[in-house]
């Protein structure tokens, strides 16, 4: 069970399924997010965010090493950049303002980070420029992009930025892509009458798979609101993300349909804080 954002002060319980995440971990195994055995992730979040959990699979189901990291140590860039150093860090996934900072400092102070071979940026929106300028420092690492919802069980798109800022350059600068649906997932960007929308025309992002989670936990109701059945029977989760695909296959983010917004990586429901202050 984990916890996500209320509106009313109410969190939301989410119910995901050992099944939900063996299915997930079979997806990672086929790209590029498990490359090698043996990995040494360096964890950044508590351990109530989905996001530890998909650290301690990994690690764990791949004969490697979990790296528990002091509270709060990414808003210490110079002691994050000594610590990735000094446990020979070779995996870490976090969110693009921690990697720009990061990037930074490991330009200004002329320095790099020889052991680390994945960096994830979990994200919805990573502008080209910054990503661009990160994998110029780090030019031994793997970069991809992560999107994903807790209700659909941590990750459910991404991109490998490596390969793609390379083969598919951008025309000009703006948000990479949040990318490809993982293997056991499936994207549908749809209009109002949940009906799917061409190429470039914008629209909600809505989720199927073997990742949809339960549900909320004794919220029936919102657990009907969110999850639901599409026309041709589909169980499908609507994320209230609005994107369009590109003509390469890949999906844009392009906002939010309502007011929730993104602090840290945590997606957090306005109202909730006006609840409090109430």
């Amino acid at each position: 069970v984990i916890y996500t954002s209320g509106t009313t002060g109410r969190p939301k319980a989410t119910l995901i399924t050992h099944h939900n995440l063996t299915t997930l971990h079979t997806a990672w195994s086929h790209t590029h997010y498990t490359p090698t055995d043996h990995h040494r992730w360096l964890c950044l979040t508590s351990i109530s965010f989905d996001v530890f959990t998909g650290d301690l699979i990994r690690a764990l189901t791949t004969g490697g090493t979990l790296i528990l990291a002091p509270t709060h140590l990414h808003l210490d860039t110079p002691t994050w950049t000594h610590t990735l150093h000094t446990t020979h860090t070779t995996a870490l996934e976090t969110a693009p303002r921690y990697i720009d900072q990061l990037t930074t400092h490991l330009s200004t102070t002329n320095t790099n980070l020889p052991h680390l071979r994945l960096l994830i940026a979990t994200t919805d929106t990573w502008h080209t420029t910054n990503a661009t300028t990160t994998q110029n420092t780090l030019k031994h690492t793997t970069l991809l992009t992560a999107y994903g919802i807790t209700e659909t069980t941590i990750d459910t798109t991404y991109t490998n930025l490596t390969t793609h800022l390379t083969t598919n350059p951008p025309p000009h600068p703006g948000p990479t892509p949040i990318g490809k649906p993982l293997p056991n997932t499936h994207t549908h960007i749809l209009n109002p009458h949940l009906q799917p929308v061409p190429i470039g025309i914008p629209g909600e992002l809505h989720i199927s798979g073997t990742g949809l989670t339960r549900g909320y936990h004794n919220q029936p109701a919102l657990t009907a609101q969110r999850f639901i059945a599409a026309p041709n029977g589909q169980r499908l989760y609507r994320t209230g993300d609005q994107a369009h695909w590109n003509p390469n296959s890949h999906i844009h983010f392009l906002g939010r349909n309502d007011h929730q917004i993104k602090l840290r990586g945590y997606r957090i429901e306005p109202t909730e804080i006006q609840h409090a202050l109430t």
